[in-house]
């Protein structure tokens, strides 16, 4: 296809491309490029973004519609990722994809509210108060777009730098905030994906050197696990947040390399034993921030 030149004029660059692959998934024309059958879904090219985009050890920054690459934040190397991928499938097809879709929808309803093509554009020509005081909110249009505004200006920014210069206690009150305005506005966690965040924090009790008896060992306070923290090096966790699509999947928590065994296997004993149905498909591991797609 790098050889047509509809191809080539449509796709000049990285973050064309990945929008075009976001096409490619739900059917949707790109530029000279007719689209045909996808999956129906009205989402956008994060996913698409990432996976070609990214840097070994960085965490890649990107504004959409259209794509941008803005910059990749650099992670300490004493940091990790721990995903708790729930086994709960999230469908994107029949009556699961409409479920999906009134997120996306919400967005659309509240942008076209604002006589904008998306709320990236109402919010970049005409502010946030200025939105905030034109719209009601009948169909989540208001509280969905608090919830976009406090992502793009506020939350996304603060947890880069917070993530960038290893400050965990600054990264875990951000993720906090996102993951709760993203379950009351998007409304596309299960049970599973909203269990796990809270239970990662509550396996780190002591984490901000808060306790009273002075123990390196914390243990949380819906599970019998214990979880041997060296409270000399703390803050050890940098928070948690359920992330992806949603009705279903996958929860990332960030934490110190030293930790991360013990958390990885006392976050999963307690997931099992709440979601003993789970045990054949969740799936519990320790990464750090990988390449982009390579030829191998």
């Amino acid at each position: 296809m790098v050889g047509r030149g509809d191809f080539l004029r449509s796709i000049p660059d990285a973050a064309a491309l990945a929008e075009y692959l976001g096409c490619v998934e739900n059917g949707k024309s790109y530029g000279s490029l007719v689209g045909d059958k996808g999956v129906g879904t009205f989402g956008g090219s994060e996913d698409h973004t990432a996976i070609m985009n990214c840097r070994q050890g960085h965490l890649l920054m990107a504004s959409f519609c259209p794509t941008k690459l803005l910059h990749q934040v650099s992670v300490p190397h004493h940091l990790v990722f721990v995903i708790a991928s729930s086994g709960v499938t999230a469908e994107k097809t029949a009556a699961a994809r409409d479920h999906y879709n009134k997120a996306a929808e919400a967005a659309s309803n509240a942008a076209h509210a604002l006589g904008a093509a998306h709320l990236g554009e109402a919010l970049a020509v005409r502010g946030d108060s200025n939105c905030r005081a034109c719209l009601s909110d009948d169909f989540g249009m208001l509280q969905r777009f608090h919830q976009f505004a406090e992502e793009t200006n506020t939350i996304v920014p603060q947890l880069a730098n917070a993530i960038a210069s290893g400050n965990l206690h600054a990264a875990s009150d951000v993720a906090s905030c996102s993951h709760t305005l993203g379950k009351a506005a998007l409304r596309n966690l299960v049970e599973e994906t909203a269990w796990l965040p809270r239970q990662a924090a509550a396996l780190f009790p002591d984490n901000y050197g808060n306790s009273s008896s002075g123990s390196s060992s914390s243990a949380s306070s819906s599970s019998s696990t214990s979880l041997a923290i060296d409270n000399s090096r703390t803050p050890t966790f940098g928070g948690s947040s359920a992330f992806g699509a949603g009705f279903g999947g996958s929860v990332w928590a960030l934490v110190d390399a030293q930790s991360s065994a013990a958390f990885k296997a006392a976050w999963r004993q307690g997931y099992l034993r709440a979601f003993p149905e789970h045990a054949e498909t969740a799936a519990f591991f320790v990464m750090r921030p990988g390449p982009g797609a390579c030829r191998l």
